[in-house]
């Protein structure tokens, strides 16, 4: 379910009629929120990726940053500011977020992060802003006993061979990050014939249905 939230936000930077769609994993710690966000990270090109830890203002000083970044935040719980930055960057997810500051000589600044960036935020049960995450698709992560049982499995068979490709790197994700690559670059417009035929469970949140 997470990796097809994934998916979808990624193909959301290239549809013009959506306000894009963002994704917020919650869950409990050690239950693999960041291994899943750089297992689908590996999968896009370099120069759409911006993870690792950032300060509030950071996004608006980084140099070329490029329409359609994917912006992962692997934190616990969210600044003040940083999430007024998100709620503001969502809101305008068509046009460049503008940012007007000085300065140390009093000059005037105008910074700006780029239109059609998504945001993939990981964070723990409970935490965090209701205004800035009723603006992205929640999913939780999976922390059944059946799923711990499988990531053990599979963690301790890993290594009992040897690896049978000899490059570093796989080809399946290189060939995601030419497929992501191309997709990035287009503009499309999603026609849903069936549009009136959905029923949200809940109405009162009037972004949902804009997405």
């Amino acid at each position: 379910m997470l990796a097809e939230c994934l998916i979808l936000s990624l193909a959301s930077r290239s549809v013009l009629n959506t306000t894009g769609l963002h994704v917020s994993v919650t869950g409990v710690s050690g239950k693999g929120k960041s291994h899943a966000f750089s297992t689908m990270l590996q999968q896009v090109p370099r120069r759409f990726r911006l993870s690792g830890r950032m300060s509030n203002k950071a996004l608006f000083y980084l140099d070329d940053p490029l329409p359609g970044t994917i912006i992962v935040l692997d934190d616990t719980s969210l600044s003040e500011e940083m999430g007024e930055i998100l709620k503001g960057v969502t809101t305008s997810f068509l046009e460049p977020f503008i940012y007007r500051t000085v300065t140390k000589d009093r000059k005037g600044l105008v910074c700006t992060i780029p239109e059609r960036c998504v945001w993939w935020v990981a964070k723990v049960e409970g935490v965090g802003d209701d205004q800035v995450f009723n603006r992205m698709l929640t999913v939780w992560i999976d922390d059944s006993i059946e799923q711990d049982s499988r990531v053990v499995t599979r963690i301790l068979g890993k290594d009992v061979d040897m690896p049978t490709f000899e490059r570093a790197e796989r080809e399946d994700n290189e060939v995601c990050r030419a497929m992501w690559g191309t997709l990035g670059d287009l503009r499309i417009y999603v026609v849903i014939p069936f549009g009136p035929q959905i029923r949200f469970q809940d109405t009162t949140n009037r972004r949902n249905p804009k997405c």
